[in-house]
């Protein structure tokens, strides 16, 4: 075994035991390096690998059972031994549970803790189908680009964003190591991904089929990737298409909810009623219908984006229906600009004939009434806001709002065209 690849990191408070121990483990041929509080080595073994962790139980910030924990999550693979001043049965059993690899007291023999972590490192060699060293190194260099050297971290952050153009964190995962591999086997894709060897050649067909994944007819059968340019097209592509035709079976189904409720449906203006109107999709689509049935007269009161807003709801303008327009200029010292600019737009639509506008310093509502027979008004008719707006067919109600309008006419004062 080349001992100098492997790399240590002893984790202790004692300034004199980091110094000793790691000169020791630098003439076995370690490359050693220290920690004196437990933040400090989590800060380490998230920047770089080590391949064991030397940790004291005790240390000034935190218990080395926490340090324990924490490392066990950000390298998993990594051979992990406790080293104890105080040894307790409890701590012992504690630290084997989390996950520690060995358990030693001090003062510390050092001939049994190298022999020790020799036979941890040989054991964990045995245990692999294929050097996983190496293709850590291998990965560390191929996701360097995007700054981050741990590997599970990385691809659990880029299979979530996989998942948004319709592939699942297993096959994502799969995907992200064969192109991290380049080349590689089930085996080895599995030890990298984390996912069951079983499982890799069950998903490898399905984003065989969808093109990202290429099958190579070697002996064992290995894979490649396609292009991450290209394979992210093919499942963008894939993703727009499912969702076209999602909208389109949406339409149809509107269509036809549309058709089977308009059959069943009593009318809207069929009872004498006072109606709340929350919403202003809602607002919008009863005032087109307001308009759209005018025959004689239509009372407006309004600021003049409120007003210009509500004159193009309508589909056409007509000639013979009378309309009175009062315009609240409550606002015109703040936007004198734009008030002049909208009274013109307002008098060249309408033009000369059957037309009167005037204008009123001030007005606490705005006002729709149609032909005598419908009413709609509050603060700010179509404002984006949702804000209580009221409609009514009532006849004893348009007349009180009939009323209101002719106050307020008599109030205001001619508006001239320029």
């Amino acid at each position: 075994m080349n001992l100098p690849t492997f790399k240590v990191l002893v984790v202790d408070d004692d300034k004199d035991i980091l110094f000793s121990l790691s000169k020791v483990l630098e003439m076995e041929g370690y490359i050693a390096k220290t920690a004196e509080s437990g933040g400090e080595a989590i800060a380490k073994a998230g920047k770089e690998p080590f391949d064991i962790f030397l940790i004291d139980i005790k240390l000034p910030d935190m218990e080395g059972t926490d340090v324990l924990t924490r490392i066990k999550s950000i390298n998993p693979d990594a051979i992990k031994i406790m080293i104890t001043g105080n040894p307790s049965v409890d701590n012992a059993i504690k630290s084997l549970n989390i996950g520690a690899s060995s358990f030693f007291t001090k003062p510390i023999g050092l001939d049994k803790l190298l022999t020790n972590m020799k036979d941890k490192l040989l054991e964990r060699e045995r245990q692999k189908s294929f050097d996983k060293r190496k293709i850590q190194e291998w990965v560390k260099l191929r996701i360097s680009k995007i700054q981050t050297n741990e590997y599970s971290k990385f691809a659990e952050e880029t299979a979530d964003l996989f998942v948004f153009f319709g592939l699942s964190k297993s096959q994502a995962k799969i995907y992200i190591a064969v192109n991290t591999l380049g080349v590689a086997t089930a085996a080895e894709i599995a030890a990298l991904s984390k996912i069951r060897r079983e499982e890799v050649y069950r998903i490898m067909p399905e984003l065989e089929n969808r093109g990202i994944i290429i099958s190579k007819l070697d002996a064992p059968r290995k894979f490649a990737s396609t292009e991450p340019q290209t394979a992210l097209k093919i499942l963008m592509d894939t993703k727009v298409e499912s969702m076209e035709k999602e909208i389109r079976d949406l339409n149809q189904r509107k269509e036809r909810l549309i058709e089977i409720l308009q059959k069943t449906s009593f009318g809207i203006h069929e009872e004498k009623a006072v109606e709340a109107l929350s919403r202003p999709e809602n607002v919008k689509l009863r005032l087109k219908q307001m308009l759209k049935k005018a025959s004689a007269k239509i009372f407006l009161v309004g600021s003049v984006e409120e007003t210009q807003k509500i004159i193009n709801l309508e589909d056409e303008r007509k000639a013979n229906v009378k309309t009175k327009i009062i315009l609240d200029m409550s606002d015109s010292e703040d936007q004198e600009d734009e008030d002049v600019s909208g009274k013109s737009t307002i008098i060249s639509y309408f033009g000369d004939k059957n037309f009167d506008l005037r204008q009123i310093k001030e007005c606490m509502f705005n006002l729709v009434i149609v032909d005598g027979k419908e009413g709609i008004w509050g603060q700010a008719i179509l404002d984006k806001t949702p804000r209580k707006v009221f409609w009514t067919n009532d006849p004893v109600q348009v007349k009180i709002l009939e009323r209101a309008f002719e106050n307020l006419w008599q109030e205001s004062s001619l508006i001239k065209a320029q």
